[in-house]
């Protein structure tokens, strides 16, 4: 993929360029009302701080993740890579072993989690997927009770996390919600936010034009794999027939222009932990 097909998002200013000093001197002093130059406010440092991916093509992209993720707690990196290049746009660590034995202990730092970065290490998100996944072998837990959280990383690495910016809870087997961030922390019954949505969906409303807590409605396949999303505007990100980079047991994805790789990236792993 080109740099013509991402830009990473920043709220960075360009200032315009100061007019060289005339060589004249000035015929009269300043009017008195007006302050001198060093009172007025200094401009803001331009800042670095985000973590959007934006899609800038106008085609949008395609991605294929390298892996199919589980339910269950993993231990392993997986890459999404442009299917136009083959080059790794963003990877994710997903660390969940060490902790998972430990989710319903005391410890609250014990946290099931993924990473994502881009592909050259810089941080951009973290999901909580403590309520998530569940072990091998156990039936799933109640749908009211998984959850996945996502946080933008507020610093230079995820030691600094921003306030969680969305939850994604399953609607049915088939179909998810992207939330703005529920608060609270521990086990959680999500069912009064749950059913009334379902209902939504069931009568062939579609609950992103009609709850403004919603950000993204998810559709998956029979495999899991995402069909489409959708926002107020549209549909954001639909499947892709695979191709040629990784095996047939990986998911391709469009994205389309204007849309932000992190979040839909996040949302696609989270989405595989709550299957």
């Amino acid at each position: 993929m080109s740099l013509d097909s991402l830009q990473v998002g920043s709220d960075t200013a360009i200032q315009p360029r100061a007019a060289a000093p005339s060589s004249v001197p000035p015929k009269r002093a300043p009017r008195p009302e007006e302050p001198p130059a060093q009172h007025y406010p200094s401009q803001p440092k331009a800042s670095f701080s985000s973590t959007a991916l934006i899609v800038k093509s106008p085609d949008g992209v395609i991605l294929q993740c390298d892996h199919k993720l589980t339910p269950h707690p993993e231990h392993r990196m997986v890459h999404f890579k442009s299917l136009k290049g083959a080059n790794a746009v963003v990877k994710a660590f997903i660390d969940e072993i060490k902790c998972a034995s430990y989710v319903h202990h005391h410890d609250r730092f014990l946290k099931q989690q993924i990473k994502v970065e881009t592909a050259s290490g810089i941080p951009l998100a973290h999901i909580d997927t403590t309520y998530a996944s569940y072990p091998h072998h156990f039936p799933p837990p109640a749908r009211e009770f998984r959850r996945a959280t996502i946080s933008r990383v507020a610093g230079d690495s995820f030691e600094v996390l921003g306030s969680p910016c969305a939850t994604v809870l399953s609607l049915s087997p088939d179909t998810f919600v992207v939330l703005s961030a529920l608060g609270g922390a521990g086990p959680q019954d999500h069912k009064a936010t749950l059913l009334p949505l379902q209902q939504m969906v069931s009568q062939g409303h579609p609950i992103h034009n009609m709850r403004p807590d919603v950000l993204l409605t998810v559709h998956v396949d029979r495999s899991g794999c995402v069909n489409e999303m959708r926002d107020v505007s549209g549909v954001v990100a639909r499947q892709e027939s695979s191709g040629g980079i990784f095996s047939n047991d990986t998911e391709s994805i469009w994205v389309r222009q204007g849309a932000d790789i992190t979040l839909i990236t996040c949302i696609v792993l989270a989405v595989a932990k709550l299957a």
